[in-house]
């Protein structure tokens, strides 16, 4: 992520020095190190100044930024089962081929990709691996990269595939078409199962596009989910095992969320999203059709008796890269059984004499007791 210019300056007035191949919304910091042209070293004298910012002629701050990236939208496509490798490609280079009209480097540099990045068509990618840590010393500045969160597919059950138009963080120009106009142009191209399947290479024995529910656009702008309307339902647990499963509600949205099993104070969205225990925590992608969710039955952990345990969700939208995220938000709970009290039954006594057995009650005590108050019940009569 680091340039260089390195050039003799003969001018007393102002240069430009133009740098290219930064990365869309990073920020940087420059370093000027400036040394004299005395033609003996040893005389020679240098200076170093860093610049966080540039001041404009207002006396506004600005920071060394590099314009944003074109905000993504996202395409929903609902099918009645998993279409297939072969049909999730096929969209995928569908979209390559509307966005790369007139040129992918002349154009914005868009490549088509679903939410998790695993798939692009080839030759293109992302340039992955170029967001600086906020927080990184500025001597030590690091690559990082989100882990992506791959959508769970369950055979025979409606699937959801997404397909994102993302611009490439180092390209230096914009579409000269508007992104807008022609992520709707590629979305109503294949609206409707005739056109989807004249278009979409490897489309033959695939499961049907449900027409029903409409391709959605998602736009993640930085303005995170709203789980206001999420719900779950049929919370099925059991105490000795550690299993809780649940099914989980359907939204006008896709999101890529994550849920946690605790007791107590609520914890933050972050110690959600960030939590690492998969015996009470999780993953899920919540769509326009229901599913299911819960414990992780190869990794389980009892849960106490008598307890009352909530399910939190956090959710972000279905977009490569997204950040914000959504408030939290309890969706249910359940609480364990207590167990019944034990009553300890009085055991017999020996049939012994001679010594004291706490605990028990003797048969020859209670007929002695009986014969005892008969005889006193006579003398009173």
């Amino acid at each position: 992520m680091a340039q260089y210019y390195n050039s003799y300056i003969h001018s007393t007035g102002a240069i430009d020095i133009i740098f290219s191949g930064l990365v869309r919304n990073q920020q940087y910091h420059m370093k000027c190190l400036l040394q004299s042209t005395h033609g003996s070293s040893t005389d020679r004298t240098s200076t170093t100044v860093t610049f966080e910012n540039f001041v404009h002629a207002n006396n506004t701050a600005v920071n060394i930024v590099p314009p944003s990236t074109i905000s993504t939208n996202c395409a929903n496509f609902q099918f009645t089962a998993d279409p297939g490798t072969d049909v999730r490609r096929g969209i995928v280079h569908y979209c390559q081929k509307k966005f790369s009209e007139g040129g992918f480097f002349q154009n914005g540099c868009i490549v088509c990709t679903y939410t998790d990045m695993s798939y692009m068509a080839p030759g293109l990618d992302l340039a992955a691996n170029v967001t600086c840590s906020s927080t990184a010393a500025k001597s030590r500045l690091r690559f990082l990269q989100t882990a992506p969160m791959a959508p769970a597919v369950t055979a025979g059950v409606p699937t959801v595939v997404t397909v994102c138009p993302v611009q490439n963080k180092l390209c230096a120009t914009d579409p000269t078409k508007g992104y807008s106009e022609v992520f709707k142009a590629f979305t109503d191209d294949l609206k409707t199962g005739a056109k989807f399947t004249a278009l979409i290479e490897g489309i033959s024995n695939a499961p049907a596009l449900n027409e029903t529910q409409p391709t959605i656009p998602t736009t993640d702008s930085g303005n995170a989910p709203d789980l206001t309307s999420f719900t779950i339902n049929t919370i099925v647990h059991d105490q000795a095992k550690g299993t809780a499963t649940w099914n989980t509600g359907s939204m006008n949205a896709v999101l890529n969320c994550k849920w946690q099993i605790a007791t107590g104070a609520a914890p933050s969205a972050s110690a959600v999203w960030n939590c690492l225990n998969d015996q009470w925590c999780g993953t899920t992608r919540v769509t326009n059709s229901a599913g299911a969710s819960g414990t992780n039955p190869a990794n389980l952990k009892t849960f106490a008796t008598g307890t009352t345990y909530n399910i939190y969700y956090v959710c972000v939208n279905d977009i490569p890269g997204a950040t914000a995220l959504s408030a939290i938000k309890s969706v249910g709970q359940f609480v364990t059984a207590t167990p019944s009290p034990t009553v300890s039954t009085p055991e017999p006594c020996p049939n012994r004499t001679g010594y004291f057995v706490p605990d028990c009650i003797s048969s020859n005590f209670i007929s002695y007791s009986i014969i005892s108050l008969l005889i006193l019940f006579g003398l009173l009569f």
